[in-house]
């Protein structure tokens, strides 16, 4: 059996307000959101059951809206809004927390109508000249019948100059914490346990000390490489959502649906998503 000395390498997964990050002293990029995230978990009911496997997510004007699945009847739920509606949804009963949140899944009303025109041209050119059909109009949001472990969880981005120091490393919400509007934090923090183990497994088997800052900087430059696009990606796509001029809101919604209909954008997409993580949960 493999044996590590623990005195050797200390690692911090206490949370974003992490004290052993506090006691390295390391310069810390950090601000708040001023949102809360209610999450809860749900039991929902499919029109088809063959959506059961997908994944929802809405940009509405209270904030984004994701649903994702857990089992054919299960999912949770991250709804990120600006504090005083998040103490709104979190007052409210169960059953008036699900009834708004299935009118937030299905309501249209907010939608602007020049945008939503210019989208069905581009999807009758798509349909006509590609042969690329418009599936998504054929989907029916999920609908929820209960929900169950409903909290609030106050929203900021949180990055450190480093993760590790002499016999530390940071791992998940103390190495970095993003808004969760792409539902990839969990997946950060797999893939540092998963990049920290192969570290010390390679520091193990040269017979090296594992809490020298020769291997830890290895582990740190990998994490970065991947943490910090995707940590400014979501916090610009944070910023780019709240803006409601117009022209910003069809050139945004042009890219979105330009993405769906191209087999060669999605899938490329898909792969560097799924390479975060081979315990994908998405």
């Amino acid at each position: 059996l493999a044996y590590i000395d623990l005195l050797s390498l200390q690692i911090a997964a206490d949370g974003s307000n992490s004290r052993i990050r506090s006691a390295m002293g390391v310069r810390t990029l950090q601000w708040n959101y001023d949102q809360k995230s209610i999450v809860a978990n749900l039991k929902l009911i499919y029109s088809n059951p063959e959506d059961s496997c997908t994944a929802w997510q809405r940009f509405i004007r209270t904030g984004p809206l994701a649903v994702l699945p857990l089992s054919s009847d299960q999912a949770s739920l991250s709804w990120s809004s600006d504090d005083q509606f998040a103490s709104k949804l979190m007052d409210m009963s169960e059953t008036e927390f699900v009834d708004s949140l299935n009118r937030a899944l299905c309501d249209q009303s907010s939608q602007n109508v020049v945008t939503n025109s210019t989208l069905d041209l581009m999807d009758t050119f798509f349909e006509n000249v590609c042969n690329v059909k418009n599936r998504l109009s054929a989907i029916v949001p999920p609908t929820v019948v209960g929900v169950e472990k409903r909290f609030a969880i106050p929203l900021s981005l949180v990055q450190p100059a480093h993760y590790v120091d002499h016999r530390v490393a940071l791992i998940g919400d103390s190495a970095h914490r993003i808004h969760p509007l792409a539902g990839q934090g969990v997946n950060l923090g797999y893939a540092d346990v998963e990049e920290l183990a192969n570290v010390i497994e390679s520091a193990m088997m040269a017979g090296c000390d594992i809490g020298s800052m020769l291997h830890l900087r290895e582990y740190e430059t990998r994490r970065q490489r991947e943490v910090i696009p995707i940590a400014f990606g979501c916090d610009a796509l944070n910023k780019l959502y709240k803006y409601k001029f117009s022209p910003i809101v069809l050139a945004r919604s042009l890219g979105v649906n330009f993405i769906e209909k191209s087999p060669f954008l999605k899938v490329r997409l898909h792969q560097k998503v799924k390479q975060t993580n081979e315990w994908l949960y998405f």
